[in-house]
């Protein structure tokens, strides 16, 4: 769309100003995203993650890319599993979106009773923090790692 065009032009520019900011370069990288220019995307979450290693958010963004994409330039369940952990590492695994995260990123790398078990504790927040769309969604996706099946998109 016109809108995301627009902020990645402007973030782009940011970057360009500031290219220690990690905050511009995760925004650069969800833009990118919304787009399907998944590679730059991953590029520009992974210097997020090198300028601010506390960054929760650039580690549960690329994760959830790594774990989910067909693109084999990108899929990599292995490495999905490393920055998923470290986003629910630094938050305390309180927060059900990167659990979900998580549990898609053990299916992708063939790990399916710790996927169960991970998305059973995501779909459990979801309920108590009243996320219904997450929760079913979560459900979704708890359905096929029982039938040890990983999510696929893009």
């Amino acid at each position: 769309t016109q809108k995301v065009g627009d902020a990645l032009e402007h973030l782009d520019r940011a970057v360009e100003i500031e290219p220690r900011d990690h905050l511009a370069h995760h925004y650069l990288g969800m833009a990118l995203t919304h787009q399907r220019r998944y590679t730059e995307a991953v590029e520009h979450y992974e210097v997020a993650i090198e300028i601010n290693d506390g960054y929760h958010q650039a580690y549960d963004s690329q994760a959830r890319l790594r774990a989910v994409l067909g693109d084999p330039r990108i899929r990599d369940g292995r490495k999905a599993v490393r920055l998923a952990e470290k986003a629910c590492a630094i938050t305390g695994s309180r927060y059900e979106s990167y659990l979900h995260t998580l549990s898609m990123a053990y299916a992708a790398d063939g790990r399916f009773a710790e996927a169960v078990t991970t998305a059973e504790k995501a779909l459990d927040l979801a309920r108590r923090h009243d996320k219904q769309s997450m929760a079913a969604q979560i459900e979704a996706h708890l359905a096929l790692f029982r039938e040890g099946r990983a999510v696929h998109s893009g």
